[in-house]
């Protein structure tokens, strides 16, 4: 049993979960989107057309009440101290919220991850904890540079189309 996905299909924006590839290529689009950088070296202008039309939020709080909500909650989280504000937006049926990362951690990442490799010639792709039932930390594979930039581009691609629902 799993879930439908034709209704899947139906209420969120979707990509065939089997062909890794288009993963690779959606997370491309965004990190080019995110740096500036054509990251296809294709030639081809990806760029976000500039409007005047704009999203509002549904709210937003201080650094300081987010963290007093998380505490009421009982979350524990690590959060920079550059940042101050937390917005809050929300899809609607006919609006999609594309969220694209900081250009700063995107590159920043891509960098830490091309030291796993020079470091050791080959690495695992750092996984959050909460997967570890389902991808314990010593079945992962470790990867050559290539394969680890391109599970980076799968990644942001999943995060960036992905509807929590």
């Amino acid at each position: 049993m799993g879930l439908d996905s034709n209704q899947l299909r139906q209420d969120m924006c979707t990509m065939n979960p089997d062909d890794p590839k288009n993963y690779e290529k959606w997370g491309q689009l965004v990190k080019t989107w995110v740096t500036g950088n054509n990251q296809f070296n294709d030639g081809n202008d990806y760029s976000i057309p500039a409007t005047k039309d704009s999203l509002q939020p549904l709210g937003s709080m201080t650094k300081e009440k987010f963290q007093s909500m998380l505490s009421n909650a009982g979350v524990v989280m690590t959060i920079p101290e550059r940042i101050k504000t937390f917005v809050f937006v929300q899809d609607d049926d006919s609006t999609v919220i594309v969220r694209v990362p900081a250009k700063r951690v995107v590159e920043h990442i891509q960098g830490q991850l091309e030291g796993l490799i020079s470091a050791g010639g080959a690495a695992k792709y750092p996984l959050p904890s909460c997967y570890a039932d389902n991808w314990p930390p010593n079945e992962q594979k470790s990867v050559d540079e290539n394969k680890l930039l391109t599970m980076h581009c799968q990644r942001i691609g999943e995060y960036t189309i992905n509807t929590c629902g």
